[in-house]
């Protein structure tokens, strides 16, 4: 029996695009700090309880996500990144937006060291420390 894991690596697949939208063959490496700029937009977010100004419209169970946060997450939790591990685009895609010219939207799947801490009445500061894989949407000017 295997007593631990190897990274996991998602292979980049086809999907459906957007109307107007075209897609772009050879994949752009994108810089780890626009990356990261993204994780720490998403922990802002959750520590303000503001989780659901960021989430694509499609995003499943979106509001069972907002609901559990809500009634299982001790109020005064706090979301941390410890570190960002790997990062792998999986798609890429050329957008006009109106005002705004030709955008590259980039689907970004990024492994990150989380750690969420409290206080709990009963046993005092809590740090739970996680790993976790996000995928990100990152829109940039081409």
């Amino acid at each position: 029996m295997s007593r631990s894991f190897r990274d996991f690596t998602q292979i980049p697949t086809p999907s459906a695009l957007p109307d107007g939208a075209e897609r772009i063959e050879s994949l752009h490496r994108l810089d780890r700090e626009l990356v990261l700029e993204g994780v720490n937009a998403i922990l802002s977010a959750w520590n303000q309880g503001q989780l659901d100004t960021i989430l694509v419209q499609d995003f499943a169970d979106a509001q069972k996500l907002s609901d559990t946060v809500l009634t299982e997450v001790p109020r005064d939790a706090r979301l941390a990144l410890l570190s960002m591990r790997s990062y792998n685009v999986i798609s890429q895609h050329r957008v006009a937006e109106p005002g705004d010219g030709d955008r590259r939207v980039s689907r970004v799947a990024v492994t990150v060291r989380l750690q969420l801490t409290f206080n709990d009445p009963r046993t005092g500061y809590q740090g739970l420390p996680s790993t976790s894989e996000f995928i990100l949407e990152i829109r940039e000017p081409i």
